[in-house]
């Protein structure tokens, strides 16, 4: 059973951003940032901002967050990452940098 779903949101970012450096839009912008990931569930919502493309030579996309280590903006607690329906965003891969405090996507186990 998942606890949470996520979803791509086509908007450079902006729903990720906010005035910290590596969040703001101009930051965002200059990065080439494509998309925010948010991940919802009952008592929490995480949002990154990602740069999202075309594998070559396939139909597929994968996705990587900015340099600077934005990472995941929080509100809520930790989730389990197993908890989480990735199904909607399309994507074979994500890899987010989050360098600050602990992860926002813990495995339980």
């Amino acid at each position: 059973m998942t606890a949470a779903k996520a979803e791509l949101i086509p908007d450079r970012g902006a729903a990720a951003s906010d005035d910290q450096f590596f969040r703001s839009r101009s930051f965002l912008e200059a990065e080439g940032t494509t998309h925010t990931l948010r991940i919802e569930s009952e008592s929490t919502q995480l949002l990154a901002p990602l740069k999202v493309r075309e594998i070559p030579g396939t139909a597929e996309r994968d996705a990587v967050s900015p340099y600077g280590f934005p990472g995941l903006a929080i509100r809520g607690s930790a989730l389990d990452p197993k908890e989480v329906d990735f199904s909607a965003t399309g994507l074979v891969s994500v890899f987010i940098r989050h360098a600050l405090g602990p992860s926002p996507l813990t495995d339980a186990s």
